[in-house]
């Protein structure tokens, strides 16, 4: 897969789905910059923003209105 390709996320989708298509864009680096930025004690994973939306845009193409019920709230990914 080429760098900040988009994972395939098929079948049906469940939180788990989401969160190891996060891991697999996640940037070591980039979470490290990224949590300098933020307080103490906040969890960065390390995706960029167009990362993020590609991964969105995928998701909601792919599962429809199933992907926006499986959105958390509380949650914040930068």
């Amino acid at each position: 897969m080429p760098d900040n390709a988009t994972p395939p996320v098929q079948g049906p989708l469940t939180p788990k789905d989401i969160r190891a298509a996060l891991d697999a864009l996640a940037e070591e680096n980039y979470r490290k910059f990224s949590a300098r930025l933020l307080p103490p004690g906040e969890h960065v994973l390390g995706v960029r923003l167009p990362a993020l939306r590609r991964l969105a845009a995928q998701l909601v193409r792919e599962n429809g209105e199933a992907a926006l019920s499986l959105c958390t709230r509380g949650q914040y990914f930068e």
